[in-house]
């Protein structure tokens, strides 16, 4: 029962906040995602097999990071 009770808040929480990153949509050479924070789409393509951030114009921020944790990156990129 204890679990349960704990399983119950966790969801409250997540309902009442909404995760900081989500993906939208994986395709060919790129990841969507929604940045909850800032409240817009990020675009992460494909460039010469390193993942670059449409948003940030870099290959090393929060967005790729996030990818990164996504186990369907690896089959994308």
């Amino acid at each position: 029962v204890y679990l349960f009770e704990k399983k119950l808040e966790l969801d409250k929480t997540f309902a009442k906040y909404p995760p900081y990153l989500a993906k939208i949509s994986l395709e060919k050479d790129r990841i969507i995602l929604k940045d909850n924070m800032i409240n817009r789409i990020v675009e992460v393509k494909k460039i010469n097999k390193i993942p670059f951030c449409e948003l940030d114009k870099k290959s090393t921020c929060k967005h790729i990071g996030f990818c990164y944790s996504l186990t369907e990156y690896y089959a994308v990129f």
